[in-house]
């Protein structure tokens, strides 16, 4: 039998960085799926906060929750009124996005986790605040030193 909370379906929007005067992961967990909506929200926040400041650049996919409906203008939002770039990844280059090996890291340690010791109900929840709370600026440097290797190997491969 399955535990109730493990058929459940949850969204992450997240944004890692490797500045040391925040923490290396913002994140919101939600039950709705993530739209335009939700996730231009996400980028307010992240603005508000501090996490994302004046210099930063801003590392996406070309998801359809960054680029389509009102977030059309996030790229010039983000420049124009706080001087974040925005750098969009080429389609279906996940290993090229920091924030996808992030993803990936979490993906792999709730694989290996101890649930014995996480009870009641949004297990899962708990599991990934755990895990995304521990998460180090060292590892999220790894993931920009991972992306910045891939994109020099594919430089040098054209």
């Amino acid at each position: 039998m399955t535990d109730p909370d493990f058929r459940n379906s949850y969204s992450i929007i997240g944004i890692c960085g490797i500045s040391r005067r925040s923490t290396p992961v913002k994140y919101r967990i939600t039950e709705s799926t993530v739209d335009t909506e939700l996730f231009a929200m996400g980028m307010e926040d992240a603005v508000a906060s501090g996490f994302l400041r004046p210099g930063n650049v801003l590392v996406m996919d070309n998801a359809a929750n960054h680029t389509g409906k009102e977030n059309t203008v996030l790229e010039d939002w983000l420049w124009n009124d706080h001087s974040i770039f925005a750098l969009f990844l080429p389609v279906r280059m996940p290993e090229w996005n920091p924030i996808e090996l992030l993803w990936n890291c979490l993906s792999m340690r709730l694989k290996h986790n101890d649930w014995d010791n996480i009870h009641g109900s949004s297990r899962v929840i708990h599991a990934a605040i755990h895990i995304l709370d521990r998460i180090t600026h060292r590892e999220v440097e790894s993931f920009y030193q991972k992306m910045f290797a891939l994109a020099q190997t594919t430089q040098s491969l054209s």
